[in-house]
């Protein structure tokens, strides 16, 4: 009776605490939505009042990326209030590689050592469409395309991105490519554990999300790489039933 008795006092200790969380956790939501709200209204109106095409530009991608942050908080809330459905639809999958580049394009202006550049090689030569989770897809690339410009910042080199169909038309494949430091033989097994990094401020976590959103979307993600010749990161999806077109 008494283990009875124990067990009862925890269960109302943790749905306290879980009371207690949720509430703290509107409040945190509530304040991060005011910041952005004010992030976002000051770019817009500095996208109007200046006058450079390329300012508007970077102001463009701030206004972006603190839509993707409300995105992010409401994708939160809403998991604690126990709804964990993610809405999929029909998106060219092209677009979703595009805007992903678009949020590390400042990466590729940064001076690196030695006085090289990062250039980027971009070829699109499909449109078709995936149905998915776009927001969770394009978290997954820009994972993929932070970790191939870390690999080359210290000595510069080139991002490719390679957008095609397979040879037999049912699945889509984006090819990222870096000429960074490659990954060493050994490690290439804890690629997608959790926590493991090999970044002096690594979480350890974005090539395991990045693995594990494209297996939902009924994928698959494949590493190849050569110690200081760089590595690639290939992703292929099912096309979408609807058709597809070659570019």
């Amino acid at each position: 009776m008494n283990n009875s008795y124990n067990n009862d006092i925890n269960d109302l200790v943790a749905i306290e605490n879980y009371r207690m969380m949720i509430e703290l956790s509107e409040e945190i939501f509530h304040d991060f939505k005011n910041i952005l709200a004010t992030i976002s209204g000051l770019a817009q109106l500095s996208m109007i009042k200046t006058q450079s095409e390329e300012l508007k530009g970077y102001l463009s991608r701030i206004n972006e990326a603190t839509c993707d942050f409300r995105d992010t908080l409401n994708k939160y809330y809403s998991y604690t209030l126990g709804d964990t459905e993610k809405k999929q639809e029909p998106h060219v999958l092209y677009t979703i590689v595009d805007e992903a580049l678009e949020m590390i394009k400042y990466r590729l202006h940064e001076p690196c050592g030695f006085g090289r550049e990062l250039n980027l090689n971009l070829k699109i030569r499909s449109n078709a469409k995936v149905f998915c989770n776009k927001y969770d897809l394009k978290q997954c690339f820009l994972n993929i395309l932070m970790n191939a410009i870390d690999s080359m910042e210290e000595k510069g080199g080139i991002l490719t991105v390679d957008v095609y169909n397979n040879e037999t038309n049912d699945f889509i494949i984006v090819d990222i490519m870096d000429t960074g430091t490659g990954i060493p033989e050994e490690l290439m097994d804890k690629l997608f554990k959790a926590r493991f990094t090999t970044k002096k401020n690594g979480t350890g976590l974005g090539l395991n999300i990045a693995k594990n959103c494209v297996e939902n979307h009924g994928g698959k993600l494949k590493i190849s790489s050569k110690l200081n010749e760089g590595t690639t990161v290939q992703i292929s999806l099912p096309i979408y039933s609807d058709g597809y077109s070659i570019q």
